[in-house]
């Protein structure tokens, strides 16, 4: 092969004519007699060898941009900022998260949290259940089948979505002096650790060592 991965390269022919780019990706085997993919400024075009050539450091700063590429778009830097950032989000749970709401849907009516209210001790008994038989090995909520983590997930949601709408009864206890609690107890974690430096690995389900 002419070039290779890493190889800045320009494009002599067809719709990246004239465009820089780097070779990300080499199918010698391409049917087609195609083999390079090139990053075109986060573009990705597939070339034949013979319409591209190699070219310098110097030339990529120093080539012009092609018409209709801007260094900035207002958009884009307005947007990044705007309220709404589903561009962090991992659709993947929230595809499960559907499903878990779904179930509540069918038992329940959609929403009905919503007309209803809800106090905020049943959804945190419901979610630290599920995170309890989840962390003591129980992947899977039996009645649901689905994960007990996408099921604590759901419960999370509609408790945050009452204290959002303020929709819900707050019915924790009074509160406790936690700011001393935590830093006696901090005192007593740095106590322990430097008491014994070298801790013995813990017994887990994929490395249960000798127990007995």
């Amino acid at each position: 092969m002419k070039f290779k991965i890493g190889d800045k390269v320009r494009a002599i022919e067809g719709s990246f004519s004239g465009r820089t780019g780097i070779i990300g990706r080499i199918d010698e085997d391409c049917p087609f007699g195609i083999p390079y993919a090139v990053n075109f400024s986060g573009i990705i075009g597939w070339k034949m060898e013979k319409y591209l050539e190699l070219i310098s450091e110097d030339e990529i700063s120093t080539l012009p941009k092609p018409l209709g590429i801007k260094d900035t778009n207002p958009k884009d830097a307005v947007g990044v900022k705007k309220w709404r950032q589903f561009s962090t989000i991992p659709f993947t749970i929230i595809w499960e998260l559907g499903v878990a709401m779904l179930e509540g849907a069918r038992k329940y009516g959609r929403h009905n949290y919503r007309a209803a209210g809800i106090r905020a001790s049943v959804y945190i008994d419901a979610a630290m259940g599920h995170l309890s038989q989840w962390w003591e090995g129980e992947d899977t909520d039996k009645d649901s089948q689905l994960n007990h983590i996408t099921k604590a997930m759901a419960c999370l949601a509609v408790l945050r979505d009452g204290m959002i709408n303020e929709i819900y009864v707050d019915d924790r206890p009074p509160k406790v002096l936690l700011d001393k609690q935590r830093d006696e107890l901090q005192k007593a974690v740095d106590g322990i650790f430097e008491k014994y430096p070298d801790a013995v690995e813990p017994y887990t389900e994929n490395n249960q060592g000798t127990r007995w």
